[in-house]
């Protein structure tokens, strides 16, 4: 599926995310996971296994060490509202996952 990103950002991205251990799955979604993205569209993902606080530092991280100047918009995919975890489950795309 094409989200709109290089196979470069999305590995970097995933380079980035697991050096954070308490990571289990990364969950792309919104419009690049739907395929409705504009050029500029941000990178929404979300996380499974870390505290929030965890997910600030994912977020501050990716925004200042991925080589792109989209946004990111990172949420704990445990502590994301009811609706929002709905959807991103139901349209989300797994892009990390920790193998055991």
């Amino acid at each position: 599926m094409d989200f709109g990103l290089s196979e470069d950002l999305i590995r970097e991205i995933i380079e980035i995310i697991s050096r954070y251990g308490c990571v289990k799955r990364v969950i792309l979604y919104g419009s690049r996971a739907r395929g409705d993205f504009r050029r500029t569209s941000d990178i929404d993902l979300a996380i499974e296994g870390c505290p929030d606080w965890v997910v600030a530092d994912i977020r501050e991280t990716l925004e200042e060490e991925a080589p792109t100047l989209l946004t990111f918009d990172v949420v704990s995919l445990g502590k994301a509202p009811e609706g929002l975890r709905k959807n991103i489950l139901r349209e989300g795309v797994a892009i990390y996952e920790k193998t055991p």
